[in-house]
């Protein structure tokens, strides 16, 4: 009875002593939902299995059906890494997150969301500036851009930085959602903007001659930084 008093014990203490794990959760579905990849930085820092989770009325492949896809990360050692996390779908748009991930002594792993520009479409024209047309995506840690619709060129990092520091700058979060027309006017100007986050957070805005807090600065900045991203 004491051996088996002090086994279960053992097991208590070795359940009680395990690291604790950390968990991001992602919604999808079957037949043309993202399918979401993970890839760490350091391996060495982090490991993780990936599994979908259905309701339990679901047990097998079905066209339309909704799942999560449930990424547990497990520390190995104690730093700090990257979690990049990519979305592909046949038929939405492709996508990146990032995460920050901390293990500290004890292996207990705690995961902040890093927020960055992970893509941008900016349609701009009017009388006073030329019509001009951008892209930028990313792949990795690499962001292209494509003007006018041309091949994307590689960019450069500055840039990247550059453009985020406007978002924050002029906080074009509160731009989120704005759709206005306003009256015609001599110097007529419209916009189509779309901005996706690392955090996996989107922003878009579009305007004929009516504009959110503070266009015309952050506009002219952004635009004047597109100009000269591409690297040579």
């Amino acid at each position: 009875m004491k051996r088996v008093l002090l086994f279960l014990f053992v097991l208590l203490f070795a359940a009680s002593a395990c690291a604790e794990s950390a968990v991001l959760s992602f919604s999808s579905f079957d037949g043309g939902g993202y399918e979401y990849t993970a890839v760490i930085e350091d391996p060495a820092v982090l490991s993780f299995t990936a599994s979908r989770e259905y309701g339990s009325s679901r047990k097998a492949y079905e066209t339309g059906s909704a799942y999560q896809m449930v990424f547990e990360f497990t520390g190995l050692q104690a730093g700090e890494t990257r979690i990049f996390i990519s979305a592909e779908s046949p038929i939405l748009e492709y996508f990146e997150m990032t995460y920050i991930a901390k293990v500290n002594e004890a292996l207990e792993v705690s995961l902040s969301a890093e927020q960055s520009l992970a893509g941008l479409r900016l349609y701009r024209d009017g009388r006073r500036i030329p019509s001009v047309s951008y892209e930028i995506t990313r792949i990795g840690q690499d962001y292209y851009l494509s003007a006018d619709y041309e091949e994307p060129s590689i960019m450069d990092p500055e840039a990247v930085k550059a453009l985020y520091e406007i978002f924050e700058t002029y906080n074009l979060t509160v731009w989120n959602g704005f759709s206005e027309i306003g009256p015609t006017v001599v110097e007529s100007e419209q916009f189509d903007l779309e901005i996706r986050l690392s955090d996996g957070s989107l922003l878009r805005a579009v305007g004929d001659n009516a504009f959110p807090p503070d266009y015309r600065e952050a506009m002219d900045a952004i635009t004047a930084i597109l100009k000269d991203a591409a690297v040579e």
